[in-house]
């Protein structure tokens, strides 16, 4: 876990809320669950962690546009 309570994994970013008890876990390793169904959960201490995911991948524009073809 980083220290601004994010985690990456499969190129895609996972975000914790700003909670005292997330902020115990900064540098820590934290357990991903990827089941069939394409569900991801986030597991530390033997609890789920709720998240919130930011998909940077998504947010890089492509670079060429259809005239520089």
């Amino acid at each position: 876990m980083s220290q601004s309570l994010t985690l990456q994994y499969d190129k895609v970013m996972y975000l914790l809320e700003d909670q005292a008890e997330h902020r115990r876990l900064i540098h820590r390793y934290i357990e991903v669950a990827e089941y069939p169904d394409g569900r991801v959960e986030l597991w530390a201490e033997g609890a789920a962690l709720p998240y919130t995911t930011y998909d940077r991948l998504a947010e890089i524009p492509f670079p060429y546009s259809k005239q520089n073809m």
